[in-house]
């Protein structure tokens, strides 16, 4: 919407606008513009595509035909009709916590405005979370859940759901804003207090074996998996590390003797 002044008043149905936005400038005329009932609006109505539009008034008259001589400033504004994005969770999606009371955060970004923080609402295992709720906080970049100061705490194996079920952009609301989520941000992570878990499979306790080349089998396992490098073995006195004389695959620990077994 331009205003104009003028003594005679503006004649609005001959002014001229060039739009630019999205790569491509736009030269519109009359045809884009409605007269207002007081003569001195002018309404410019299009379809902008996203991004930085400038707005400029090419050439406009009076009601008694003079042409404004004095150019016209550029005016610069931004169209966004995308909601915010949320990605990279911590704990990630699948992923582990130690912790019996982790911190929980997911990043947000929006590619034309701001996010608007107050906006942010967490759900936990099926509890809300709002902006209000002091569990919630943003650090400007991500949106932070303190299990802690929400007096949750989890135990070993625990799987823990969590949604970003809302967060909208600064775009005001008389201008067709804000911009909000469309569906809610979910993932879920697995609470691992406790270290690997080991049972020997080949040959069991106390079995026998008529083979001088028999291997040692264990079945090692971990919530959140094994880290191999650490696995330190003892056989007949002697210690193994660093998977010397080992192989680890799909939980399986498999120990192979490089000299024959006696009687």
């Amino acid at each position: 919407v331009v205003g104009f002044e003028d003594i005679s008043g503006i004649d609005t149905m001959v002014v001229q606008i060039t739009v630019t936005g999205g790569g491509m400038p736009y030269i519109h005329s009359s045809d884009y513009f409605n007269a207002s009932s007081s003569g001195d609006m002018a309404f410019y109505v299009d379809d902008l595509p996203e991004g930085n539009i400038t707005a400029r008034i090419m050439r406009v008259k009076d009601i008694s035909g003079n042409t404004a001589t004095s150019g016209f400033p550029t005016w610069g504004f931004y169209i966004d009709k995308s909601p915010p994005d949320a990605s990279a969770p911590q704990p990630p999606d699948g992923g582990v916590a130690a912790s019996p009371t982790p911190n929980i955060s997911v990043a947000i970004s929006d590619a034309r405005t701001d996010v608007e923080p107050t906006s942010i609402v967490f759900e936990v295992d099926g509890s809300s979370y709002p902006y209000a709720h002091p569990a919630v906080s943003w650090d400007g970049s991500r949106a932070n859940f303190s299990s802690s100061i929400a007096g949750l705490s989890f135990t070993d194996g625990d799987t823990v759901d969590v949604c970003l079920l809302d967060v909208c952009d600064i775009v005001p609301s008389d201008r067709c804003g804000p911009n909000c989520l469309a569906a809610p941000y979910c993932w879920s992570f697995i609470v691992d207090q406790s270290g690997p878990q080991a049972e020997l499979i080949i040959p069991p306790n106390g079995g026998y074996s008529a083979c001088n080349n028999q291997e040692i089998v264990f079945h090692l396992w971990d919530l959140s998996g094994v880290d191999s490098t650490t696995i330190a073995l003892t056989v007949e006195g002697t210690p193994y590390t660093s998977m010397d004389h080992m192989t680890y695959r799909n939980d399986t620990l498999t120990f192979t003797p490089t000299t024959l077994w006696i009687d």
